[in-house]
């Protein structure tokens, strides 16, 4: 991989292939599983799609470079925190305590560990079930608080040909089907306030295979987190995504004009128009305080009468008032798994934002800060992007307007 430098202009390329006419000095390409200059650390493993189709596992401070189900570059993983709150979430009827979460199998079915693969590739690492007789059910035995959103995920798939599966999250007082193939699909129920009982039951009497139950906090579900035993739940920890101090001085001059162009995906933006909380894509900062610029991925709605419902993008140069906002409505926001971009261009008193389909918003107050740092996909440690980062460039000057919504395409 090829680190071009020229001693007029510092060049630094981080496409595998090398070189770009653009005028940029700096070019990432997630979706080449490039990291560098950016660095990553999460306290905890994460899970992740691989290019081979199986669920794997990355070690402490390892990036998750995840891949669809077709083997096609998704780019850079990034989520918040989250705490899986079941237990035994690959062998349901694994060993228990009266502490635990435990899962409750109907007397019209059985459950055992052995001869099913999971989504990991590792075997017996998933849960079969049998119903003796049709409608059997498995359930966990313990309700959760009515007053958090809380969202269901788990793999299934049936050992041979396509099935219904009922999903319930109040204790069997309603089900909702999903169809089952014989290979693994995650499932994603819609978030709910109501006191959650998650479980399932299987209409007839055929094989169900089950792997990797996860029940957490908030709308939009997060990658697997195993859980064998713990009874407070698994947590997989926040990952920091950062350049700072002379890796960022390398390509960025303090006080010099300048355009940034971040290519990303947001799983399920829509769903966040309403929510409590931001969803950001770049951070920049002077050690982390002021001066600093916020672009946000995603806004939330900020009162019940809010019309700007589903903010998309949004820059804040003090953190305190928009510099620059671009307020689509929610029809106008990228729907679930579609690609998007956000560019910000700045000179002094010369500011400009846009994102894909949107027009130039522009600033005529803006500053040139001494930034020392940047973190994608979060500010601080809060407003974590849920999805993955694609494309970060960098150029040393402020590109026209008219070539910011060129580059977002």
């Amino acid at each position: 991989m090829p680190i071009l430098t020229n001693k007029n202009r510092r060049i630094v390329s981080y496409f595998p292939r090398g070189t770009f006419g653009d005028g940029s000095n700096l070019a990432v390409d997630f979706t080449a599983g490039i990291l560098a200059p950016f660095t990553l650390t999460r306290a905890s493993s994460g899970t992740f799609l691989g290019s081979n189709g199986l669920v794997q596992t990355a070690a402490n401070d390892v990036a998750r470079f995840e891949f669809d189900s077709s083997g096609n570059s998704l780019g850079l993983k990034v989520e918040p925190a989250a705490t899986n709150l079941l237990a035994h979430t690959e062998k349901l009827n694994g060993a228990q305590v009266s502490t635990e979460q435990v899962w409750a199998i109907s007397y019209s079915a059985t459950g055992f560990t052995g001869n099913a693969t999971g989504p990991d590739g590792v075997a017996n690492s998933a849960t079969e079930i049998a119903p003796i007789a049709g409608s059997g059910t498995c359930i966990a035995s313990v309700a959760m608080s009515s007053t958090a959103e809380r969202n269901f995920s788990f793999y299934a798939r049936r050992n041979s040909g396509s099935a219904t599966l009922e999903v319930t999250l109040n204790n069997g007082s309603t089900y909702q089907a999903v169809t089952l193939t014989d290979s693994w699909q995650r499932f994603e129920i819609a978030y709910t306030s109501a006191a959650q009982r998650v479980g399932f039951r299987i209409p007839t009497n055929t094989v169900h295979q089950f792997w990797g139950c996860q029940l957490e906090a908030g709308r939009i579900p997060t990658s697997y987190i195993k859980n064998v035993s713990a009874a407070a739940g698994a947590t997989r920890s926040i990952e920091y995504i950062e350049c700072k101090d002379a890796a960022f001085s390398a390509w960025y001059t303090a006080g010099s004009p300048y355009t940034m162009l971040l290519k990303y995906t947001m799983k399920d933006p829509q769903s966040w128009a309403g929510a409590t909380s931001d969803r950001a894509a770049v951070h920049l900062s002077a050690a982390g305080a002021d001066p600093r610029t916020y672009l946000y991925a995603a806004y939330r709605r900020t009162s019940s009468t809010d019309t700007a419902i589903g903010r998309n993008i949004r820059v804040f140069e003090t953190g305190t008032s928009p510099d620059l906002a671009i307020d689509p409505a929610l029809s106008g926001m990228p729907t679930a798994l579609n690609n998007t971009a956000i560019a910000i261009a700045v000179n002094t008193n010369d500011g400009a934002m846009c994102g894909v389909g949107t027009p130039v918003g522009t600033d005529v107050t803006c500053t040139l800060p001494n930034f020392t740092r940047i973190t994608l996909g979060m500010i601080g440690s809060t407003a974590q992007l849920n999805g993955w980062l694609r494309l970060f460039k960098h150029w040393p000057l402020r590109l026209g307007n008219t070539t910011m919504q060129e580059i977002v395409l």
